[in-house]
Order: structure tokens, then sequence, then C-alpha cells
């Protein structure tokens, strides 16, 4: 099962549905993503972190030509410079995301004006194994963070003087890229 972005109406779809796939609206349903670059989107986000394949359409066409679905392995998107840029593998975070979930056992509150929005951040933490919080925790727990941004610095003082650690939005973006806990993106309050 893909993701319906990327494959509407394309040849994908075609292929996807002519071997007897589908197509999926939810990330949480999908086996596979396929992608010509690396994005910083909920939804590959969310792929990454349950470690599905995320592979170039180079895997279709190879699908297509055996007449059915084959190892998606070979076909791991690369994108070097994407990859580069933000310093990880993408190859290495996939095989890290499907040993292990990233946030297991963490509780994360995502303040309201966080791009992408809070609901949005929500899949992305669920796919890593986490939980979100729906209120502004006031008490320290093992594995309670918030994630916010300079605009709701001020909604975290509270969290911040009970011991909470504070993060910018990069401690699960691109903390969900490398499949690492990103605790230099503390946000300064």
């Amino acid at each position: 099962a893909l993701p319906i972005s990327g494959l509407r109406s394309t040849p994908g779809e075609k292929i996807v549905r002519n071997l007897g796939g589908e197509l999926v609206d939810s990330v949480c349903d999908c086996t596979h993503l396929v992608a010509d670059k690396v994005l910083k989107t909920i939804k590959f986000l969310c792929v990454l972190a349950r470690g599905q394949p995320i592979v170039t359409s180079k895997w279709l066409d190879a699908c297509r030509r055996a007449g059915r679905f084959i190892d998606a392995s070979p076909y791991i998107l690369c994108d070097l410079a994407s990859e580069r840029e933000h310093g990880f593998q993408l190859r290495r975070s996939i095989e890290k995301a499907s040993a292990s979930a990233l946030l297991q056992g963490y509780k994360i509150h995502v303040t309201p004006n966080v791009k992408p929005p809070p609901w949005a951040v929500k899949d992305v933490v669920e796919c890593s194994g986490g939980s979100t919080l729906n209120l502004m925790p006031t008490k320290a727990g093992e594995n309670v963070v918030v994630v916010s941004c300079d605009e709701d610095a001020g909604l975290c003082v509270c969290a911040v003087r009970a011991g909470i650690p504070v993060y910018r939005k990069d401690f699960l973006v691109d903390g969900v890229l490398k499949q690492e806990l990103l605790v230099d993106a503390k946000l300064d309050i």
C-alpha cells in the first residue's frame, strides 16, 4: 500500500493498481513511499519514522517489468545533496527506524504556532513511537518534552521552571531524518 500523494493520476498509480496494490490516505497504512527527493513533509517524515522503504519511481518500473512487487531495497532513494545538507544517510535512517522507534516512551507537547502545526506534528510523534500531550506539562517527568518556537516562548516559561526541556521543531524534523534525539535543538527562553 502506498500513500496517494505523488502518485495520483500518474503512471505509478496505474502500476500499483495493476499489480494488486492499493493507494492509501493514511501513512499508518502504507508500506512504501515513492519519492524523487528527500522532503520534510509530514508524509515523508512519518513513513521514515516507521522505518518503511522510501523508494524512487524506478522501483515501480521494475515491479511493472517483473509483474509483481519486488524487493525495494535496491531502489531506496538516494538524494546525496539533501542528505549532505541535512547530515544524514536515508538508508541508514530507515534501518534505524525499522529497528526501534526513536520517540518510544516520549510524551511531547507541541505549542500552537509551531510549523508544521501541532495536529500534523502529532502524526510524526506517533509514527516515531511517542505520544502527544494536549496541555502544556507543568511537572517534569521522564521523557516529557515541549516542542515550541520563538513566537510561543512565553507559553513555555512554566515548563522551563519545572525543568522540562523545550526544543525547536528541529528536535523532531531533523531528529526523524537522522534518527537521533537532537538535544542540542533547545529553544532559548
